[in-house]
C-alpha cells in the first residue's frame, strides 16, 4: 500500500482535513478541528522563488514594478521580503 501524504492544518496542527473547493487554481481544505480554511503551499518552493526575484531585482535587471507584475505580489510585499535578505547579509 503506497504511503500517501496527509496535510496539516498550519493553525491547530490537526491532520483530519478535508477538500473544500478549489481557490485560485489550488485545492483549498477545511479542518475538523478548529473549522479554519487553508489552501495548501510548499513553503521549499515558495522561499527559492522570492530568492530569485531577489537575485533579478539585486543585479538590476528587473525593477520592483517588474517583479510584481510577474509574481503577482505587491511592491510592498516585495520590498518586505527583499529587505529581510538584506538585513541578513553578512558585514
Amino acid at each position: 500500500m503506497p504511503k500517501t501524504r496527509r496535510v496539516r492544518c498550519p493553525y491547530c496542527g490537526f491532520l483530519d482535513v478535508i477538500k473544500w473547493g478549489k481557490q485560485c487554481g489550488h485545492q483549498r481544505y477545511k479542518c475538523k478541528n478548529c473549522n479554519s480554511f487553508f489552501t495548501h503551499r510548499r513553503e521549499d518552493i515558495s522561499k527559492r522563488n522570492r530568492f530569485i526575484w531577489f537575485k533579478s531585482w539585486v543585479r538590476g535587471k528587473q525593477t520592483l514594478e517588474d517583479i510584481s507584475e510577474k509574481s503577482g505580489y505587491s511592491v510592498r510585499q516585495l520590498k518586505h521580503w527583499f529587505y529581510e535578505y538584506l538585513d541578513d547579509a553578512p558585514t
